[in-house]
């Protein structure tokens, strides 16, 4: 009889476990994450748009990251140059002994692949391939620090806005994925396109300098004369969109402010510049 009772304890004791553990992937997220990922995230945890982050593997809520962490670009004022290799530093202020991160770059228009990640430190971090992405992560080693170096090499064309997103994990030490922390935060960088040289016998130069915060285009023309001068804006398909009527440009700097249709989408677009009736036109991203 007490051998029959002591069989039955351990079936129901083995029958529970199994239920409990029926979803093998909560069970990797209650008890093994912390172990498993010390090596690297799997791809598409970064929080970008069509990811998910961290929490899938992880317990505990996303937190938003970005005041307790940057990412230091050593070009100049957030705006980068085409074909241009940056030096990047990604800190975390709130780390702890034990972290982790995932990082990838895309472009704000078409959520793709910007540019190319190089790994500067192959001890604490790595590159993993996904199907459309390529993403930096923290190694095994790389998991004791609060600070990670690598480059990035800009697209050798301009493509617009360009974002770096990332997700990282604040663990307190303990071998399992309870008292883990996730954060997402993401930093932006600028096309920064270089003014053009349109007429050097009018001794005219004019750029564009679209603000993606407010929506709207500044046209800085530089002339050494007076000149009349009207502008249209005008989509890749020929179509006209403003018209800035006549206006006189003089002699030194003027900035002129254009505010596009409230409902114009992102893509390329058209300048059309007519100073005394020569036409000049500069292709530029929204």
């Amino acid at each position: 009889m007490k051998n029959k009772i002591l069989l039955m304890v351990l079936f129901l004791a083995f029958l529970s476990t199994f239920l409990l553990e029926k979803n093998p992937h909560e069970s990797i997220k209650a008890n093994h994450a912390a172990l498993i990922y010390t090596t690297g995230a799997p791809i598409e945890k970064t929080g970008a748009p069509g990811e998910s982050n961290c929490t899938v593997c992880h317990s505990g809520n996303v937190n938003d990251g970005s005041n307790l962490s940057s990412i230091i670009f050593s070009g100049s004022d957030d705006f980068y140059t085409a074909g241009s290799t940056y030096t990047m530093t990604l800190t975390l202020f709130n780390g702890s002994p034990k972290n982790g991160f995932q990082l990838v770059v895309l472009d704000l228009l078409q959520d793709n692949d910007a540019g190319s990640l190089i790994v500067t430190d192959a001890v604490n971090t790595e590159l993993i391939a996904g199907t459309n992405r390529t993403y930096l992560n923290h190694t095994f080693s790389g998991t004791s620090l609060t600070q990670w170096d690598f480059d990035w090499t800009a697209p050798n064309s301009y493509i617009g806005p360009i974002v770096f997103y990332y997700a990282y994990n604040v663990t307190d030490n303990a071998n399992n994925a309870a008292g883990d922390h996730i954060y997402l935060a993401s930093d932006t960088l600028q096309p920064k396109i270089p003014s053009l040289i349109i007429d050097q016998s009018n001794s005219i130069t004019f750029e564009c300098l679209p603000n993606h915060l407010d929506n709207t285009i500044k046209v800085r023309i530089t002339s050494h004369k007076n000149q009349n001068a009207t502008i249209k804006l005008i989509d890749i398909s020929g179509k006209e969109l403003t018209l800035l009527d006549k206006f006189n440009v003089y002699v030194g700097d003027n900035d002129l402010l254009i505010e596009p249709p409230v409902n114009l989408t992102k893509g390329l677009y058209i300048i059309n510049l007519i100073v005394d009736g020569k036409s000049y036109t500069k292709k530029f991203i929204i």
